[in-house]
């Protein structure tokens, strides 16, 4: 869980101490706060961060929420950018540099790659997570 600021660095607007307590009132077993360095950062940063902290607990397996609710686009987006990662990323700058938010830009970005206009879409918050699986 993000602490006092959230993934693009606004503040909560309820405190950490009282989402937690939702949380584990909700069922949650346990909550680690994810630190601010990797909390307020962009989908890639904020993922990588988020499992490195769970595999430094003794993790090994992981689940998390998307707006596509299939699993198979996820592998397949994964290792489509994983064996285009250069071009991926170029991509991205270019789109970037054109004025497009960061996650538009990796969504146009990964469109370019695929060539499948029903390929997973990058758009979504939660779908872009799926780059540090």
């Amino acid at each position: 869980m993000s602490g006092p600021f959230l993934q693009r660095g606004e503040p909560a607007i309820v405190s950490k101490w009282t989402r937690a307590e939702m949380a584990l009132n909700g069922g949650i077993d346990l909550v680690i706060e994810l630190p601010y360095a990797f909390a307020t950062q962009k989908a890639e940063i904020f993922a990588k961060g988020s499992i490195a902290l769970l595999e430094s607990l003794g993790c090994d397996s992981f689940c998390f929420g998307s707006e596509d609710g299939k699993i198979e686009p996820f592998i397949t987006a994964h290792r489509i950018l994983s064996d285009n990662s250069a071009a991926f990323d170029a991509a991205i700058k270019s789109a970037m540099d054109a004025g497009n938010s960061y996650p538009a830009s990796a969504a146009q970005a990964y469109r370019s790659i695929i060539n499948d206009d029903a390929a997973l879409d990058l758009t979504k918050p939660n779908n872009i997570l799926e780059r540090n699986m």
